[in-house]
Parts: C-alpha cells; sequence; structure tokens
C-alpha cells in the first residue's frame, strides 16, 4: 500500500517540476527536494514492507511514510485544483483546457503569492518530517546508503510478459456476457464482407481482467476454429515498439525469425506474412497514443485477408481511439456478488465463511468499496488484489475502518465506513476527529426492512468543516432531506452519492465542487431541480439520475461538460427554461444508455440536428421519449404535428453504427426516417405506443437484431412484406432475430409471411402476440425453430402447417383455437385468462412429452375434458382462479404419471376426487381458497408416494380421511378449515388416529 501511495507521489511531484510556468524558482526547488526523498523512499519500501510482518517498528515506520505521502498528496491536490480554477477564469466559465499543472497566472496576485507561500512552508515541514523519519532506518536491515543518483540508475523491474494461454481451472466471476460479445464479434460472417482488418478493444482500468478475458476469448474452441489456430498473441506494454510487434507476428506466421532488419523490410516482409490467410491477432497491454506510431504497424496489417481481427487490452481509451477501433467494450467494475466471489477464492483459498468470520465482515465491506467505484488515481491506486492480500496480512493498520458506534475513530484512519442501524440518529461527534478522512461511507444497518431508513435527517456544518480532505462522501438511503451548503468547503470531493434521498434540491454551492467527477441521485423521487450553476462542473464525468420522476429539466449549460461520461437521462427543455437538445452536442464522450425525453419540445428538423447523436459512438443504448398523450389527444394529432415529429426524428438521425439498443415511445408520426432500418450492430429494438404509424418499419435489415418489441402501433392493419423487405432481395431477414413481441395492436388484422418462410427469422426461438384482438389467424408456416409461443387474443386461428420440432412452450389466452398435433416436443401448456366453455383442443394424445399443464383465470370452463387422461408423462397440474370448475373431470380419469397437483381459487369446487383415479405416482397435493370444496379424494389407499399436503381456507370441508392410510405422508398443513381441524385434533386426541410417521404437522 505504501509503495502505491509514495510511487503516485514520486509521478506527481515529477509531473509538477515539468512545469516550469507554475513554479517559482523557491518552490519548485523545495519540489525538488521532496522528490528527491520520496524517490530515495521507494527504493527501500520493497524490503521494508516484506519486513513489516515480523517487526512491529518497520510497521510503524511505514505508517509514518504513508501519512506524510498522504499530505503530499493533498497539497498537490490544492495546487492542481488553484491551478485549474485560474485555467478556468481565463477561458471563462465552463471552458476547460486540459492540462497536467496549467499556469495560474490569471488568478488575483495576491493569492496566487499566498498560495505559493503556504505551499514552500508546508513542503519544508515535510522535508524536515522526511529527515527525521530516514533517520530510524538505521535500526533496520534494510538501511543501505542508497544515493539519488544511484537510485536513478538501478535497473527497472522485469518488462511485464502475458502469454495466450491460461489456468483452465482458474474460476473467472462477472465476464461471461462480454465475453460471448466479443466471440460474436470476432467470428462473425459480416467480417467477410469488410475491406480491412476489424478491430475490437478491451478498455479499463488495471486489475479489471482485461488480459484474462482477452485470454479466454482466444482459447474459446469457437473462436480457434473459426481462425484455424491462427492466432498470434503480442504483449506489448510500453514503449509501442513496432520492430518488436512486426517480428513476433511474423515468427508466428511464417516461422522465419527476422534479424537486423529496418523498419521498410519488416513492413514488406509484414505484409507478406498477414495476406496468406485470416487471422486473430492479439495485442495486449497496449498503451500507445501517438497515431504515428500505430500507422506504421497498421500499413502492413491492412494488406490481411477479409475476416481478419485483432484484438486489443488497454487502459487507454485514446489509445484505442487512435488504433481506430470498431468495436468497444469497457469493462466495467464486477457485480457485488461476482466481487465478493473473487474476493473470498484468492483471500480465503476456497476454504469456507466460517472458518475466517473475524474477517468476512471487513472483507466484506472492502468488496463494497472496490464495487463500483470511478475514482481516478487519487483513491483507485490499491486494486483489488492489493487491498485481498492487505487485509488478508492485516497491514492496513488502521487506515480502513468499520464503525458501528459513536465511538471516535483512530486519527490515522483514512477510509471510514459506518454502519447505520435503528439506534443512530444523527452523525455521532467524534467522525469530526478524524480531519485526515478521505472516505466516508455511511452504511445502512442489513437489518433495517426494505422500507425503513436510518432516522439521520441532517449533516451538521460542522463535519464538512472538519473533514475538508474527503475524496469520497456515500449518505445514500438516508432521511437526510437537506444538504448544508457548507459542501463547497470539500474542495478535493470526487464521489458525491446522494441516491435515494428525500432532498428536493441541491444547494447551489454544489458548484464549487471543481474536483468532483461521480455525483450520483438516483432514485431521489422528490428532486425537483438540479444547481443553475453546473456548467462550472467541468470535471463531472458521471451524473446519475435515474428514477428522478420529478426532474423534468436539466439547467442550461450542460453541453460545457465535455468529459461527462454517463448521463442517466436528458429531458428536452422548452421556453420556460431547461436544456434545449443542442446542449448534447459536444457530450461525445457518453457511454451506456441515455434516454432523451420531451422530444417533442424540439421544434423542427434543424434543431434536432444539432445534438449531432451520429458522434455519440460510444452509446450503447438510445431511448427517444415523447410525452405520453390520452386517447383524446392521439385522435387530435393532425397532420402538421406527424409531419413535424417525423421531420425531428429525421434529424436527429442517423445514429452512429455501432448502437446495441434503440427504443422509441409515443413516436407521432406516420412513418420512420430510413436510416432506422440500416444498423449492422443493432441487438434489440422496442417500439412503443406509436400510435400514428401506418405500418411498420422496413427491419429485416438488421443482420444483428435479436429482440424486436412493438406496442401500440394502432393503425397497422397488415404486417406483410414491408415489414421484411430487404433491399435487392439478398440473404435472410431478421437472420439473427431471436424474440418477437408483439402487443396491443388494436387493429392488427393480418400477418403475411412471404412464401420463402425457410429465409424469414431462421433463428427465432420465443413469439409473443398479446391484446392483438381483431387479428384473425396466425401464419400456417412459422419459422420451425420456435421454443415459445404466446398467444393472447380474442379470436384467433392455428392451423401449423408443418411440425414445430423444437417448441417446448405454449400459452394460449382469449379464444385461440390451436391444432396440437404437430407439437412433438411441448412440455409446458398454459392456458391463462381464456373464454373456453370447454377445451376443444385435438391431438392431445400426440403430444408425448407434455409435463405441466397450468390453467389459469378461465371462469367459464366447469371440467377437464376426458382426453387429457391420455398425458401419460402428465407430471404438474394446476389449476388457478377458474370459478367455473365444480369437479376437476366430468367422467373418471387415469393419471398415472401425476406427481403435483396444485388447485388455488376455485369458488365453486365441490369435490377433488371425482373420477380422480390410480394416483399411485402423486407426491404432493397444495389446495388453498375453495370456499365450497366438501371432500377431497375417495379411496386414500391409492396414494403410495403423497409427500406433502397442505390444504387452506377451505371452510366446508369436512371429509378428510384417515391419516394412517398415508404412510409415506413427510409433512401435513392444515389451516383455516375449521371442520378439518377440529376433526383431526379430537382423533389425534382419542389416539384414533396414526400420525407418528408424519414429521412435519401443522394444524391452525
Amino acid at each position: 500500500m505504501e509503495g502505491a501511495i509514495v510511487s503516485f507521489v514520486v509521478e506527481q511531484l515529477g509531473n509538477l517540476i515539468k512545469d516550469e510556468v507554475s513554479l517559482s524558482i523557491d518552490v519548485k526547488k523545495e519540489v525538488e527536494k521532496l522528490h528527491s526523498k520520496f524517490t530515495a523512499i521507494r527504493a527501500r519500501l520493497g524490503k521494508a514492507e516484506m519486513k513489516q510482518f515480523t517487526d512491529e517498528t518497520v510497521r510503524d515506520w511505514l505508517r509514518k511514510i504513508r501519512e506524510v505521502g498522504y499530505e503530499v498528496e493533498d497539497i498537490l491536490d490544492e495546487w492542481r485544483t488553484d491551478a485549474f480554477l485560474s485555467q478556468r477564469d481565463k477561458d471563462g466559465i465552463g471552458n476547460q483546457r486540459t492540462v497536467g499543472f496549467p499556469s495560474f497566472f490569471h488568478r488575483p496576485f495576491f493569492k496566487r503569492l499566498k498560495l505559493r507561500h503556504e505551499t514552500g512552508h508546508r513542503i519544508r515541514e515535510i522535508i524536515e518530517r522526511l529527515d527525521e523519519i530516514s533517520k530510524e532506518k538505521s535500526d533496520f536491515s534494510f538501511n543501505e546508503d542508497v544515493k539519488i543518483e544511484e537510485v536513478e540508475l538501478m535497473p527497472k523491474m522485469k518488462a511485464r510478459e502475458t502469454g495466450s494461454l491460461i489456468d483452465e481451472s482458474m474460476m473467472v466471476f462477472g465476464r461471461d456476457r462480454v465475453k460471448e460479445s466479443i466471440i460474436n464479434e470476432l467470428i462473425s460472417d459480416n467480417n467477410r464482407e469488410q475491406k480491412s482488418v476489424s478491430i475490437t478493444s478491451i478498455v479499463g482500468m488495471g486489475g479489471l481482467g482485461k488480459t484474462t478475458l482477452a485470454q479466454l476469448v482466444c482459447n474459446d474452441e469457437s473462436v480457434k476454429t473459426h481462425f484455424k489456430e491462427n492466432i498470434i498473441w503480442v504483449c506489448v506494454s510500453d514503449p509501442f515498439d513496432v520492430s518488436k510487434i512486426a517480428k513476433k507476428v511474423i515468427k508466428s506466421l511464417s516461422g522465419s525469425n527476422p534479424e537486423n532488419s529496418d523498419l521498410d523490410t519488416l513492413q514488406h516482409n509484414l505484409r507478406e506474412a498477414v495476406s496468406k490467410m485470416p487471422f486473430l491477432l492479439v495485442l495486449d497491454d497496449v498503451w500507445n497514443e501517438d497515431e504515428t506510431l500505430w500507422k506504421q504497424l497498421k500499413v502492413p496489417l491492412m494488406g490481411a485477408p477479409q475476416g481478419s481481427q485483432i484484438l486489443v487490452t488497454t487502459r487507454s481509451r485514446k489509445a484505442a481511439e487512435v488504433m481506430e477501433t470498431i468495436h468497444f467494450h469497457d469493462l466495467e467494475h464486477l457485480s457485488h456478488s461476482d466481487c465478493w466471489s473473487l474476493f473470498k477464492s484468492i483471500a480465503f483459498k476456497g476454504a469456507e465463511d466460517e472458518e475466517f468470520q473475524e474477517l468476512t465482515k471487513v472483507g466484506e465491506d472492502v468488496v463494497w468499496r472496490c464495487k463500483g467505484k470511478d475514482w481516478d488515481g487519487n483513491i483507485n491506486r490499491c486494486k483489488m488484489h492489493d487491498l485481498v492480500h492487505d487485509l488478508a496480512t492485516r497491514v492496513t493498520d488502521g487506515d480502513y475502518r468499520y464503525m458501528e458506534n459513536a465511538k471516535s475513530p483512530p486519527t490515522n484512519c483514512h477510509h471510514l465506513s459506518f454502519l447505520l442501524n435503528r439506534d443512530v440518529s444523527s452523525i455521532p461527534s467524534p467522525l469530526c476527529e478524524a480531519t485526515r478522512l478521505r472516505t466516508l461511507l455511511m452504511l445502512s444497518d442489513s437489518m433495517l426492512k426494505w422500507n425503513e431508513r436510518p432516522k439521520i435527517n441532517a449533516i451538521p456544518d460542522s463535519l464538512f468543516n472538519h473533514l475538508r480532505f474527503l475524496r469520497a462522501l456515500d449518505v445514500r438511503k438516508t432521511s437526510i432531506e437537506n444538504l448544508p451548503s457548507l459542501i463547497s468547503e470539500l474542495k478535493h470531493l470526487r464521489y458525491l452519492n446522494l441516491s435515494d434521498l428525500m432532498i428536493k434540491e441541491l444547494p447551489e454551492s454544489v458548484t464549487d465542487l471543481c474536483n468532483l467527477q461521480t455525483l450520483k441521485l438516483n432514485d431521489c423521487t422528490c428532486l425537483r431541480m438540479l444547481p443553475s450553476g453546473m456548467s462550472k462542473m467541468v470535471q463531472l464525468r458521471h451524473l446519475e439520475i435515474q428514477g428522478t420522476w420529478h426532474l423534468t429539466f436539466l439547467p442550461n449549460g450542460l453541453g460545457n461538460l465535455t468529459t461527462l461520461r454517463t448521463l442517466s437521462k436528458f429531458p428536452v427543455g422548452d421556453e420556460n427554461g431547461g436544456c434545449k437538445i443542442g446542449e448534447l452536442k459536444n457530450l461525445n464522450l457518453l457511454r451506456g444508455g441515455l434516454t432523451i425525453k420531451n422530444l417533442e419540445r424540439v421544434l423542427n428538423v434543424n434543431e434536432a440536428r444539432e445534438a449531432q447523436l451520429n458522434k455519440k459512438s460510444y452509446l450503447q443504448t438510445l431511448c427517444f421519449y415523447y410525452k405520453s398523450k390520452t386517447d383524446e389527444e392521439w385522435r387530435l394529432s393532425g397532420d402538421v404535428e406527424m409531419e413535424r415529429m417525423e421531420g425531428v426524428f429525421e434529424g436527429l438521425g442517423p445514429l452512429h453504427s455501432y448502437l446495441k439498443k434503440l427504443e422509441i415511445e409515443n413516436y407521432v408520426g406516420s412513418k420512420f426516417p430510413s436510416w432506422l432500418e440500416d444498423f449492422q450492430s443493432l441487438t434489440e429494438v422496442t417500439l412503443k405506443n406509436c400510435r400514428k404509424l401506418r405500418q411498420l418499419p422496413s427491419l429485416g435489415n438488421l443482420c444483428s437484431l435479436k429482440s424486436l418489441k412493438i406496442v401500440g402501433a394502432d393503425e397497422v392493419k397488415v404486417v406483410g412484406v414491408e415489414f421484411y423487405r430487404n433491399g435487392a432481395g439478398r440473404g435472410r431477414v431478421f437472420p439473427k432475430l431471436e424474440r418477437l413481441h408483439f402487443d396491443a395492436m388494436a387493429n392488427w388484422e393480418e400477418w403475411k409471411l412471404p412464401n420463402e418462410y425457410r429465409e424469414v427469422m431462421p433463428s427465432l426461438k420465443e413469439l409473443i402476440i398479446t391484446k392483438c384482438n381483431k387479428l384473425k389467424a396466425l401464419p400456417d408456416r412459422l419459422p420451425c425453430n420456435l421454443r415459445a409461443v404466446t398467444v393472447d387474443c380474442e379470436e384467433v386461428t392455428w392451423m401449423p402447417f408443418d411440425a414445430l420440432p423444437l417448441l417446448e412452450f405454449l400459452s394460449l389466452g382469449g379464444h385461440v383455437k390451436v391444432e396440437l398435433s404437430p407439437f412433438p416436443a411441448l412440455k409446458t401448456l398454459t392456458i391463462e385468462k381464456a373464454s373456453y366453455e370447454m377445451l376443444p383442443f385435438d391431438g392431445w394424445e400426440l403430444l408425448e412429452s407434455l409435463d405441466t399443464i397450468l390453467i389459469v383465470n378461465c371462469p367459464r370452463l366447469e371440467f377437464l375434458p376426458d382426453w387429457m387422461v391420455q398425458l401419460e408423462t402428465l407430471r404438474t397440474l394446476r389449476i388457478d382462479r377458474c370459478s367455473g370448475f365444480t369437479s376437476l373431470f366430468n367422467g373418471s380419469g387415469q393419471f398415472k404419471a401425476l406427481r403435483f397437483l396444485e388447485i388455488f381459487g376455485c369458488n365453486s369446487l365441490r369435490s377433488v376426487s371425482d373420477g380422480l383415479v390410480h394416483l399411485e405416482a402423486l407426491e404432493s397435493v397444495w389446495v388453498f381458497g375453495c370456499p365450497k370444496l366438501q371432500s377431497l379424494f375417495d379411496g386414500f389407499e391409492q396414494f403410495k408416494s403423497l409427500r406433502w399436503l397442505s390444504i387452506s381456507k377451505c371452510p366446508e370441508l369436512k371429509h378428510f380421511p384417515p391419516l394412517q392410510y398415508l404412510t409415506t405422508l413427510e409433512r401435513l398443513a392444515i389451516s383455516k378449515c375449521p371442520l378439518v381441524k377440529e376433526q383431526l385434533e379430537k382423533e389425534i386426541r382419542e389416539d384414533r388416529c396414526n400420525v407418528s410417521h408424519i414429521c412435519d404437522i401443522y394444524i391452525e
């Protein structure tokens, strides 16, 4: 830990020394002296950190070094902050020039002079402290006299090396989805149509598993097969040595080992080597941001055959951009559960939690801190593996603390988690004594109910007066309703989490947090506005405002926050205030998902174009929401409004070609622009309540589309060729579509599939059609790979012409007429909210695999048909809220394989036993809420396997068979059945009923 802090300080001091302008001569001398001392200390830390495990005095010495390192960080941060404010003043509010330590001659002279004087004085004090600390080294065996000059000449640590092989027994957590996405991109057929090598980049901070993920991809069987084992792995690191990389690729592909070749010769040899067959080249750990260097390698690689791929791992988004990356994968922090699994696998080596009970609580706290934090450099220097090591070896030494009461934290504590239980009603004053605190997390006790909040309803001003060095503050889900204006004192703050508070507005002073990078306001349901001066917060990277239902506009000037990566939603403003859509123009670093609301406020196509959404190439999800309308407002929407909205939507596109998910809601237009029909990467589309749409857009060309949902397209009457049209008619339409859902299309009457039906939706697995009550029939030839079909419409006929050999789930509602015989693999049949008086289907005897039947909320159905007993594989039968049932069968029924019988809310049911025989396999019976039920089964001796019997809310049930016949019964539960309760209690009391074999008996 100390090594990470000292290394960071050395790096930052070095950067400051290089900035000639911002340092006066006297201050620069002091900084150089301090840099030298920390450099010398860094040389000794390796031995010291090893010796601390056995020597308390060494541990104490390291603690002092750590404290001084933190203080230097604070000084540098204050210097940087003042310099940044100076540059901001020079450029004007909201205009930022990205520089390391910019000049601050533009600050008032006396402030500049005062800061320099104070900084010089504080540095001299620290140098004196370091001298005192250094004197202690004579007591330790690692006290070699290493001169400063010698430090610079010491051999560097061996360069990092990686390879493509991976330990297959190693457990990897939380990366399955991104791994599959990368594999699909690498082996996609679309790559064969590209003219040059396609580049995919895995981007993320150190320790997130970029290299491991690349290794997993390389060792996947589908990847190895696709590239015919033609996979080259090069560990690049820093510097970006073009000759070294070229030689490794040439040797891997051709077997030759070029020696002493100049760059030109290597480039020609490389072009020849890569020209023979498609390959996958992995460039691991790339740091290069120099476009010239990359082009020296790129030019010969572009001679590769179509389908060749480059996979890059890098910490630098800019490096990936320089390499002209096509597919970006920004690795997020692992989920809490994945973090905890990883933590335990490293720290506890697979042992059970109870063996480490004393560390589990602390470990969970460490995992919580590691998850999801984006505190650049200053806070996240210690990666997950370092924290695990520190925890396991107990060298945090008070730096990280977990507090459950009002006791004072140790003065050397820098990161504190404070547990808020029912007894904590205010922030304890002793917290103010931890003046060097950098992280304060107020955590709700897990014992609190889901809707219960800690009682803390205010933050005292004194807290911010004392904790001036905080980098991270989390007070989520407390009862705090107001934030003190003195929060502006937290000049070092990078991370502020106010999620799920009852606040209505933030103080304007929040905008003075010039270093703030993350502001979380998720689920602040009472929040109505953000501070007007947010345009000053140009360091802000993440503004999370999901679930802020009353936040209907954003402050003007938001477009100045050009470093913003996360913006949950963007409600368009109007003449009464708020951001116009043009404020999105320069927010080109946005990633993840963006929801744009109130699009009806955009006046015309030109205003829409100002957003320049095509430049938001890191966005994966875009949602376009127009204001919801009443039925009357929809009816009154005229041609003028429709034409304006069509123009606005035209102006929003075309969108960038890497978008994955698109959602459009309440669009007032009769058609969509043509740009909607040409996305190569789009995987999910939802069109909701586009009630003026006259025909569906032609989406058959979307070659990556997997999920399509269309809701409330009321004007559409026919779904036909326009829906599938694929330009010149080449290839398949909807080639990867797996899920198709039509819902609430009030006037849809006809669904036409092209004659080439096997070329339409060949990958479709799930089809859902609900509340389309004018639809008369389904196509007789649906895609043969369907696994699940749900149809809930008033009058639909479905007579499949061909078998659906893979169909496993079928749900029917309304009054669907269907022939069941072509479904040999059907396992589950659900009939819900149907209007049948009797089930009219033919072909039940052919359902050889049917395992489960669920009949739900069918009030007109009176009994089950006799032919259902032909289902020899039926194991589960559930009847739920079928108020017309008086008995299960009209005749006799034999369910030899039935194991689970569940009957709920059948208000007219009088007997379960009528017609039911041969239930030898029955294991569980649940009957609930049948107020007229009088008897269960006749002949209980037939139940040879019954283990669980539960009867509840059947007040008229009185004929209960002797329990001694149920020799296999293990659990009996009788609730709110007074007659049965009286009978059983009497029999048990009089010893007329043997229940000794029943393990669990509950009679209420």
